[in-house]
């Protein structure tokens, strides 16, 4: 038969009022464990709750309060469990950055967003200037490389399209009437014109 002092004796590591939290707080000094579908729950409505569920092998985080969830660090990084490939860089005050198989796809900066890579889409609408530069383009077999000069395709406030290949020096200009203007090498000047109403 167990005696008062051997129950003690046996559990004094649970008894003993240093080892036990307070109600009102204390601090942990060794690791919890929660079992399959055993929630972690926050806020009085149990708003914010923590789990792993083994039908699936899904663990979860749930919001589910009025308020959104919040995850607040000055630089924050998703990556594999193993910690050996990016998923998406948060950088504080700088860019942000989403990666595909470890490689750095798109970046943020401060005048827009940088692609590495092809871009496709099911539509493009550009409310700007839209430049192409630094390409090579393959004619008859021969590369005609295009270096440092900028293509502009632009639309002003009349609805023309323009072609640039430095800003301000016009190549062509196709109204929106159709009426198309050629210029001279200063790109200042229309020396050769299509009246398209005249054909």
């Amino acid at each position: 038969v167990l005696t008062h002092a051997d129950v003690v004796s046996t559990n004094a590591d649970v008894l003993t009022t240093a080892d036990k939290l307070p109600k009102s707080g204390g601090i942990l000094t060794g690791d919890t464990s929660h079992g399959d579908n055993v929630k972690a729950k926050f806020g009085a409505g149990d708003d914010l709750q923590i789990y792993h569920d083994p039908t699936y092998g899904h663990s979860h985080i749930v919001e589910s309060g009025t308020g959104n969830l919040k995850v607040q660090a000055n630089n924050i990084y998703i990556k594999n469990a193993d910690d050996t490939a990016n998923y998406i860089h948060a950088q504080n005050g700088a860019e942000v950055g989403l990666y595909h198989n470890n490689s750095q796809k798109l970046t943020t900066t401060s005048t827009g967003v940088d692609v590495t890579g092809t871009v496709t889409a099911d539509g493009l609408v550009v409310d700007g200037v839209s430049t192409l530069n630094n390409h090579t383009k393959i004619a008859d077999g021969y590369s005609l490389g295009w270096g440092d000069i900028t293509t502009r395709i632009t639309g002003n406030s009349s609805t023309d399209l323009i072609q640039q290949y430095t800003a301000g020096v016009q190549r062509q200009r196709t109204a929106s009437n159709g009426d198309i203007s050629f210029y001279e090498d200063t790109g200042t000047t229309p020396k050769f014109f299509w009246d398209a109403s005249a054909e």
